[in-house]
C-alpha cells in the first residue's frame, strides 16, 4: 500500500515518539553500543542535527497508535485494527516500503515559538496552533528520515526506547535557537518583569530577579506542561487525513493497542 501522508495538526503524543541517541565518549557522534546493537534494514544512521532514524521491534513492528500518532496511518486504520484485536482476530498486515516510509518528513516547532508577542511587549502562548500553523511552520526544522533500524537478535544494549531518534545535534539546534528567541531575548532584557504575565518578580536583586526569570521560563508548563528546552511538537510534511487529533489520541490510550508489522513490499 502507499504510505499516508501526515496531518498538519501537531501533537505532544507524537513528540513523546521521538528521543536523543546516545553519544560516544568523546561527545560526538553516536555512541557504538548503540550502533552495535541494532542492525540497519535500510538507509543508514543519522548525521546531521536535521536527521533522524525509525525504530522497529525485534519483529519489524511499531504500534497501531504509534504509527497514527506519526502519520503513517489513518485514525480510522487504527480503529480497525484494534477492533480487530478486541474481536480476538489479528491486528492485520499493513506492508509498508522502506524506501517510502525513508521519504517521510516531520516538521519540529520547538516550544519557544509558540509564544507570540502582543502589542505591550508581553507573550501569550498560543494553545490552539492550528490557527497559527502557517507561521509556526516558518521556522520548523525540516526532519528526515535517514534510515530504519530494528534490534539485533539478543542485543543486551538497544536502549532506544522511541520509534524515532534523533541526534545530539538537534539537542544543540534547539537550545540555540531557543536562546535566540524573541521570547528569551525579551526576558533576559528584562529580568524584573515577567514576560508572559506583564507582572513583576518580587525579589529585589538583580542576580535574583534573572535567576527567577531563567528559572521561570525553564520549568514554565502552561497547558502543554512543557519546557523551553523540550522538542515539542512535531509536524509531519503534508495536509491529510492521516494522523490523529488529540481527541482521537485520548480514544486510543483506552484500547488494546496492536502492533503492526513493517515490512518491504515484494
Amino acid at each position: 500500500m502507499s504510505l499516508p501522508a501526515a496531518a498538519g495538526s501537531g501533537s505532544n503524543a507524537g513528540a513523546a515518539n521521538f528521543s536523543e541517541l546516545m553519544t560516544g565518549t568523546d561527545g560526538t557522534g553516536i555512541s557504538q553500543v548503540i550502533t552495535d546493537s541494532y542492525d540497519v534494514l535500510y538507509g543508514s544512521w543519522p548525521e546531521a542535527y536535521n536527521e533522524v532514524v525509525l525504530v522497529l521491534n525485534e519483529d519489524n513492528g511499531i504500534s497501531a497508535e504509534t504509527l497514527c500518532q506519526l502519520g503513517f496511518i489513518t485514525e480510522e486504520q487504527y480503529e480497525n485494527a484494534a477492533e480487530r484485536i478486541e474481536n480476538g482476530g489479528g491486528a492485520g498486515a499493513i506492508s509498508f516500503d522502506y524506501e517510502e516510509i525513508s521519504g517521510h518528513t516531520f516538521y519540529l516547532v520547538p516550544a519557544c515559538d509558540y509564544y507570540m508577542e502582543n502589542e505591550n511587549g508581553t507573550f501569550t502562548y498560543m494553545e490552539d496552533s492550528t490557527l497559527y500553523e502557517e507561521k509556526l511552520l516558518e521556522n520548523a526544522v525540516e526532519l528526515k528520515i535517514t534510515g530504519i533500524i530494528r534490534p539485533k537478535e539478543d542485543a543486551r544494549n538497544a536502549a532506544i526506547s522511541t520509534a524515532v531518534a534523533y541526534t545530539p545535534q538537534l539537542t544543540d539546534y534547539i537550545i540555540s535557537h531557543t536562546d535566540e528567541s524573541p521570547v528569551i531575548r525579551a526576558q533576559e532584557a528584562d529580568s524584573s518583569r515577567n514576560v508572559l504575565t506583564g507582572m513583576a518578580f518580587e525579589t529585589s536583586d538583580d542576580a535574583a530577579k534573572a535567576k527567577d526569570a531563567k528559572e521561570y521560563l525553564s520549568s514554565l508548563s502552561i497547558s502543554e506542561k512543557a519546557s523551553f528546552y523540550q522538542l515539542m511538537v512535531y509536524y509531519t510534511s503534508e495536509n491529510t487525513e492521516a494522523g490523529a487529533s488529540s481527541g482521537g489520541q485520548t480514544g486510543m490510550a483506552a484500547k488494546k493497542d496492536p502492533v503492526i508489522a513493517l515490512r518491504t513490499e515484494g
